[in-house]
């Protein structure tokens, strides 16, 4: 047991250095594409209405009212309001990144990709929540069924 945790944590950090590599040596352009195309990721794991054609700042605004929805008071560290407002400084630079590489500074660039690595944990622990409270809700009919079957077979 102990040695599948230890790979498993091995395994995890091994990921997140590779993903950290493989997104600093991306270009400008390219490394916008790929951030939005995970943050538009983690948006379907989190259940966000999406229309074809919408921009990316419509994307957002569904993500935050997504979040806001799912942690109102907010995370042990965290709020919905701050990592809303991160998730709008992102996709604003983003934009700006895609459209108009050549007005962006350097450090915005590796500004937007440390953000980018603090939200994505954000958002990983909220699905963890998600699929805790979702465990919770069929626990609870699992329960409340038994309970029903168990009075019908005493009466």
């Amino acid at each position: 047991m102990y040695i599948g945790l230890a790979l498993l944590v091995i395994s995890c950090i091994g990921w997140a250095t590779y993903d950290e590599i493989y997104l600093s040596r991306l270009k400008r352009k390219a490394a916008a594409v790929e951030i939005y195309r995970r943050l538009r990721r983690y948006g379907k794991l989190l259940r966000v209405d999406t229309l074809p054609g919408e921009t990316p700042f419509e994307f957002a605004e569904g993500l935050c009212t997504q979040v806001n929805e799912i942690i109102p008071g907010g995370l042990k560290g965290f709020t919905g309001s701050e990592i809303s407002t991160r998730i709008q400084t992102i996709t604003g630079e983003l934009v700006r990144l895609a459209y108009r590489p050549a007005q962006v500074q350097a450090e915005t660039e590796s500004l937007v990709v440390y953000q980018w690595k603090v939200l994505r944990w954000h958002l990983r622990w909220i699905r963890v929540l998600i699929s805790w409270r979702e465990l919770q809700h069929l626990f609870v009919r699992r329960q409340a069924g038994l309970s029903r079957n168990s009075s019908d077979v005493t009466n």
